[in-house]
């Protein structure tokens, strides 16, 4: 049967254990340093969350049926790093047979995220396990021979010449084993499999999706698709709207691939991928919508192995709660719905936190403030109020409070992994830790184990709200209503040569991490939507699109940033589907290149 999609993270009990588990804490010492080793690379390449980096995306489609215009609707907006000149570069094709418009990265001939005359579709991320990690056994003998089902088997030597900027060539020398290329030997010898690190046909899965005109041509788009893994969003002018994890998944001999495992025996192979018509998907849910928010995408009897590391699912269930509300959907409603900023887990937390001081007033007058305004706040992540300012310093140190005394007995890192808070530290999953929050309050986690008493959670809110006063008190001063959060959390776009000039920001900005607008919780939301786009299947066609930069990448330019006050603002703009240039107004058209081949301009 086709499995449907479930874009909100519900995880088992056991699973939201097993999460708690870190990377290397239950590896031999010398496995532990190699992934200590592999992380710290990763980390120092900015591959691992930053806190001010919400990684992620969100995308939608509504049904007709569920449409107000009666066809359907669909957004997307990709969550990546912010820059200038954008990562994303505006673009409408058309081709004998090709008529599409969107946006495509710099050098792509195709568009990413976009529409034809008949078809729409936005990407978000999978997060699948799709990499997994080696001890190799090199043959003392020959250092170029590694054990492998039963023989010693010869490794590849590459030379890759890395050319530097203003400076000399690097040559790199890599060593590739049956696995993949070997990533650290430190402590012991580790290689990676990683299914980029094989042949694939996205630029064919882009030329077809550009081409195509219904779901069969979509389909056929995707089954070229592999790295990185995707969940495709889609709606047609047919009133088809649907939803696909696409990728390669690989399927395990054994185990998961979640810790790194010996590579001698064979045992731990790859033995195949999941087959595409039983990949996630759904079409046409009786429900009459489809979304995904980087979290889970198949449910808990799929019979496949996906991934563990879901994204947390605070966005997700915001977007199921607006479009699963008994009202049809506008195209207008899309777009507001790209800047809401209610952050669901607000929603579950703070009414403990009230519900616990009512009980035990602790605190002094600033404390009895700060909880009034936490009483009248709208759980909205609003630059001007200063609630939110007041909720992420206490759920940083209520979650720090709650794990820092076992992790730090137990020798837990704290200086890679992921969930980081404001202080830096490793942390279990927030899903874990709303579950333990919500429904157990006595629980041994809650425990100061550093002193001679057994506090219970109602004990560390208490604690770690007195504490995020005092600490507020010091950064913003005594009155709490002066702690506003765009006084501190505010827009960041940094230019490529990270010349001070060539930036732009600075100033306060909705949202927060967990929020469908996806600006982070630091001082600097230096990421969140790169490109925000509503489409509607009519004829004709409408859409809309923006994204927080220019078409230029010259400074001295009016298209260097134009776009970024529209995309703040939601007032996005049209994009224009003419069939021809000609048919453009008079005034749309600014400049005309024309390339003849062999000819001159």
């Amino acid at each position: 049967r086709p499995y449907e999609v479930l874009m909100v993270d519900q995880w088992p009990p056991e699973e939201r254990r097993a999460s708690l588990q870190s990377p290397a804490s239950n590896l031999q010492p010398s496995i532990a340093i190699a992934a200590r080793d592999i992380l710290a690379r990763a980390q120092a390449a900015g591959q691992l969350h930053r806190r001010d980096f919400p990684i992620g995306s969100n995308n939608w489609a509504v049904g007709a049926d569920r449409s107000a215009e009666g066809v359907p609707l669909l957004s997307s907006d990709p969550h990546l790093g912010y820059q200038l000149p954008s990562l994303w570069y505006q673009v409408h094709l058309v081709i004998p047979k090709m008529k599409v418009a969107g946006v495509t990265l710099v050098g792509t001939p195709f568009v990413i995220i976009g529409h034809t005359e008949r078809i729409a579709w936005g990407l978000t991320n999978t997060q699948a396990d799709v990499t997994d990690y080696y001890v190799e056994r090199f043959n003392p003998d020959n250092p170029d021979e590694v054990w492998f089902e039963g023989s010693w088997r010869p490794v590849q030597k590459v030379e890759e010449v890395i050319q530097v900027r203003n400076g000399r060539d690097e040559t790199l020398q890599v060593t590739i084993t049956p696995h993949g290329p070997i990533l650290t030997e430190r402590g012991q010898t580790v290689s990676m499999q990683w299914t980029g690190l094989d042949p694939s046909f996205e630029l064919r899965a882009f030329y077809t999706l550009n081409h195509a005109q219904n779901y069969d041509d979509f389909l056929d788009a995707l089954r070229d698709f592999y790295v990185p893994a995707q969940n495709f969003a889609y709606a047609d002018a047919d009133g088809n709207i649907a939803i696909w994890s696409a990728g390669k998944f690989p399927i395990r001999a054994t185990g998961n691939g979640r810790l790194p495992v010996p590579a001698a025996s064979g045992t731990y192979e790859w033995t195949g991928f999941v087959p595409f018509d039983e990949l996630p998907h759904t079409l046409n849910p009786d429900k009459g919508y489809v979304f995904s928010a980087n979290t889970r995408p198949a449910p808990s009897d799929y019979p496949y192995y996906l991934g563990w590391q879901w994204d947390p699912g605070y966005r997700g269930r915001r977007i199921q709660t607006l479009l699963s509300e008994d009202q049809a959907i506008s195209f207008d409603d899309m777009q507001t719905m790209q800047y809401d900023v209610v952050d669901s887990l607000a929603q579950e937390l703070v009414p403990i936190l009230l519900k616990v001081y009512d009980e035990q007033k602790f605190g002094g007058k600033t404390e009895a403030d700060a909880i009034a305004l936490l009483r009248k706040w709208d759980y909205r992540m609003s630059a001007d109020s200063p609630a939110p300012t007041l909720w992420r310093r206490w759920l940083d140190y209520f979650r720090e409070m709650t794990w820092q005394d076992e992790f730090a007995s137990a020798g837990a890192p704290t200086d890679y992994g992921w969930g980081f808070n404001s202080t830096n530290q490793w942390q279990p999953t927030i899903e874990y830790f709303e579950y333990l929050v919500r429904e157990k309050p006595d629980s041994h986690w809650f425990d100061d184990t550093t002193t001679a008493t057994t506090e219970t959670r109602d004990d560390i809110i208490a604690l770690s709200f007195a504490r995020a006063v005092r600490s507020l008190q010091e950064d913003y001063g005594s009155d709490p209503t002066d702690w506003r959060w765009g006084d501190h959390h505010q827009l960041h776009i940094e230019h490529l040569l990270g010349a001070d000039p060539l930036n732009r920001g600075g100033e306060p900005i909705d949202g927060g991490d967990m929020t469908i607008n996806a600006q982070g919780a630091g001082e600097r939301a230096s990421g969140g939507p790169s490109w925000r786009m509503v489409v509607q299947l009519g004829e004709p066609i409408r859409a809309v699109g923006a994204y927080p930069g220019g078409q230029s990448g010259n400074p001295l330019s009016p298209h260097y940033d134009d776009l970024l006050p529209l995309w703040r603002s939601g007032e996005l703009p049209e994009m224009r589907f003419p069939e021809t240039v000609d048919t453009l107004p008079e005034d749309a058209v600014e400049t005309t290149l024309t390339l003849t081949p062999g000819g001159a301009q």
